[in-house]
C-alpha cells in the first residue's frame, strides 16, 4: 500500500468562473492547468494549508473554505490524497507570484483544458454541482 502525500487543493470561484494556475516547465506535469494548492505541513490543517498556499502562490487572502471532494490517486512514482475545498470568499486579485500563469475559466472551458489525471475528478464534481 502506498504512503499518500496529503495535498490541499483549493477551488476558487467567482461569478461562475474558476481560478486556475498553469504548471511551469520545470515542474512535473509541465504546462498542465491545476487548481492551486500544495502539500499540507505536519503542523497545519487542510484549511490552514490552503490559506498559506494561496497567499504564497497567488497573493490573496482566502476565507471560508468548504470541503468539496477527497481524491486518493497513485501516479506510480508518487501517491497523493487531494483534499479539495471550495470558496468564493477572498480578498485581493490572484496573480502568479511564482512565475506561473493564472487565469479564470468557466465550467465548459475547464472540461477542455489539460490537467494532471487526478484533477479530472474535481472537474466531474464541479460539473455535477454546476448544473
Amino acid at each position: 500500500m502506498a504512503d499518500y502525500i496529503d495535498i490541499a487543493v483549493g477551488v476558487l470561484k467567482r461569478k461562475g468562473m474558476y481560478c486556475l494556475s498553469q504548471r511551469q516547465k520545470h515542474q512535473s506535469f509541465a504546462d498542465k492547468w491545476e487548481f492551486p494548492g500544495g502539500k499540507v505541513e505536519v503542523t497545519e490543517t487542510i484549511e490552514q494549508a490552503l490559506i498559506r498556499e494561496y497567499q504564497e502562490e497567488l497573493g490573496i487572502n482566502t476565507l471560508n473554505w468548504q470541503p468539496l471532494i477527497e481524491i486518493p490517486w497513485d501516479y506510480g512514482d508518487v501517491a497523493v490524497c487531494l483534499h479539495v475545498f471550495i470558496t468564493e470568499d477572498y480578498e485581493g486579485l490572484p496573480k502568479g507570484l511564482e512565475g506561473q500563469e493564472v487565469d479564470w475559466f468557466d465550467i465548459e472551458s475547464l472540461q477542455k483544458l489539460e490537467f494532471p489525471a487526478a484533477n479530472q475528478e474535481i472537474i466531474k464534481k464541479l460539473v455535477e454541482i454546476s448544473f
